[in-house]
């Protein structure tokens, strides 16, 4: 492998499939994002590689099957990193005519599980361009007509420099591949491994996104204090209210200890009954979905000005844009005397962390 910052983990298998884009969420990515294509061009690896796959194939099953990556491209600008054909589709084609051989015994089953390339959270976009990849794949050996778990890949690639993201997705793609496709050329294939059916890998992959928010299809009015309360749909304080600080920015505010209202900065976020709002260092941001994956369009980048413009028809005081207004709002979002540059976030499912 490259020197970059690179690690990775071969572990036993156990584990989880994958939601159809839902087109609001599309829309919104395609509205705020342009479009950069990556191809996996034949060749450069696999000349040495053993006679030992006669057919390869793909479970893509993470939560957004879509796109590899939202990455930003200046100060305000943002594309969405896709594949020529959809990603399972692209893989499967690269991986079989790179690794497959018609002397080959045995068949594979590979589940990505995430495969993400994005700008660090803490970059910035003035002084040089720098990315990380993330990938991460479980593997199967066919027998007969059940599947034996061979190991875990995970890696972060870090540090990466060039010019443009598909370029590096192009580069990484291959490579992380082939490191992990040699890893699995090594392990004793012939072992004795539990078996199991396609079908239960289809329940496993299924299983990471039976929590009820991912399931919803009525939304719990009221504050959510942990990210936990979130993936329940269950907020946990239900009197609020909504109102504009000095700036125009809207600010939650629930019961204090003398019972009136106060301000409050350390809620996870908080639901009107029809849209979810996440807490992003002390001001909330709307949370859509594509897929199983939940988005967040956000920013961490204000400046202050002396003119108002409204977003979102249906925000108190114009200052909370929901995701169906959002697909109408202006490209420079103002609020109150505040311009915020507002960008695609991805919301992390186990964590709830908001990352790039």
């Amino acid at each position: 492998m490259k020197p970059f910052a690179i690690l990775y983990l071969l572990l036993a298998l156990t584990t989880p499939a994958a939601g159809q884009p839902d087109s609001v969420g599309e829309r919104l990515i395609q509205k705020k994002c342009g479009v950069e294509r990556v191809a996996l061009p034949l060749g450069k690896y696999g000349h040495d590689f053993p006679d030992l796959f006669q057919q390869i194939s793909m479970i893509d099953a993470r939560p957004d099957t879509s796109r590899i990556g939202i990455v930003r491209t200046g100060r305000r600008g943002q594309n969405e990193v896709m594949f020529i054909l959809p990603v399972s589709q692209q893989l499967t084609g690269y991986l079989n005519a790179t690794y497959s051989r018609p002397a080959g015994r045995y068949q594979l089953l590979i589940v990505l599980k995430d495969l993400w390339i994005a700008v660090p959270d803490s970059f910035d976009i003035r002084a040089r361009l720098e990315w990380n990849v993330r990938f991460r794949v479980e593997v199967y050996v066919k027998a007969n007509d059940r599947y034996a778990p061979l190991m875990r890949f995970d890696s972060t690639v870090t540090g990466l420099r060039g010019e443009v993201a598909s370029s590096i997705a192009t580069d990484q793609v291959r490579e992380l591949f082939d490191f992990f496709m040699r890893q699995v050329a090594a392990t004793d294939l012939d072992k004795d491994r539990r078996l199991v059916s396609y079908q239960q890998i289809d329940s496993f992959n299924r299983a990471q996104f039976a929590y009820p928010m991912d399931n919803a299809t009525r939304l719990v009015k009221g504050v959510y204090v942990t990210f936990d309360e979130f993936r329940d749909n269950a907020p946990s304080i239900l009197n609020y209210t909504i109102d504009k600080d000095p700036l125009g920015k809207p600010q939650l505010n629930v019961p204090g200890e003398n019972g009136r209202m106060t301000f409050n900065h350390t809620a996870w976020g908080y639901c009107d009954g029809h849209q979810v709002y996440v807490m992003m260092d002390g001001d909330l941001f709307t949370v859509f979905a594509v897929g199983h994956q939940f988005y967040v369009l956000g920013s961490r980048e204000y400046s202050h000005k002396a003119t108002s413009t409204g977003i979102g028809p249906g925000a108190p005081g114009g200052v909370i844009i929901g995701t169906a207004a959002a697909l109408s709002a202006p490209a420079g979002d103002v609020v109150g005397k505040t311009t915020r540059t507002l960008r695609i976030f991805r919301l992390d499912p186990v964590t709830g962390r908001v990352t790039e």
